[in-house]
């Protein structure tokens, strides 16, 4: 790490001008070298649980990066939630979420010692 850090920061300064909203992503992205970079499959970073089902196979065949048995393993059996976005109806730690995959969030949060901390108010 000691010997990427400064390029890092040199990479960063360089995109200063057309920084992106996820430039931690960008920097990693850019740190390792492609012949390292492998395709992490989608069920390790699921994060189209917010839409319909329908819609959602649709928006994840685009590109056709991931197969339809890809597609089903992680709509069905998500290893990693990322409850990514910025709506409050996509995190299930807001009352009124309706992300699909919101039962597992309150499934695992009744095993934690938060077990009894209410949801936060949807404004």
């Amino acid at each position: 790490m000691k010997k990427a850090f400064p390029q890092l920061i040199v990479w960063r300064g360089a995109m200063a001008p057309n920084a992106k909203p996820f430039a931690d992503q960008n920097l990693l992205n850019n740190a390792i070298p492609e012949r390292l970079l492998k395709p992490l499959p989608l069920k390790y970073n699921y994060v189209t649980h917010i839409y319909e089902p329908e819609w959602e196979r649709k928006v994840l065949h685009t590109g056709n990066v991931y197969t339809e048995e890809e597609i089903e393993e992680a709509m069905l059996h998500p290893a990693i939630i990322h409850y990514l976005g910025g709506k409050i109806m996509t995190r299930p730690w807001y009352e009124k979420c309706r992300s699909s995959q919101r039962d597992a969030y309150y499934r695992y949060k009744a095993l934690s010692p938060w077990k009894d901390a209410p949801l936060l108010p949807s404004v």
